[in-house]
């Protein structure tokens, strides 16, 4: 499995300690709406940004597929690790790799 571990600072590294709160969400299938509900119901979002001070967000996989906002998930994901207090952390689901792969 590859993990993807963005902060502001490129800090990317498997380790850490001292993390007061882990919060894990995946299988999205490119359904921004509950992606947004999710987060925000988390305290991990206000206001289309990122909330959650110093929380590590997991991200389990799945962005990808059924839903028509993959690539829109994808994208705010991205903005919000170059803004984030805290870390987030992106794994790749099998919806990925057989994107990834070609494989339908």
């Amino acid at each position: 499995m590859l993990v993807l571990a963005v902060q502001n600072t490129g800090d990317a590294r498997d380790t850490w300690s001292g993390v007061k709160r882990i919060v894990g969400i995946g299988d999205l299938h490119g359904d921004y709406d509950q992606y947004v509900a999710v987060m925000t119901d988390a305290g991990l979002l206000a206001n289309d940004e990122w909330a959650g001070g110093k929380a590590h967000l997991v991200q389990t996989g799945d962005i990808t597929d059924r839903g028509p906002d993959s690539a829109r998930i994808i994208r705010h994901l991205a903005g919000l690790a170059r803004h984030a207090g805290g870390f987030i952390h992106l794994l790749i689901g099998n919806h990925e790799l057989m994107n990834m792969t070609h494989d339908p």
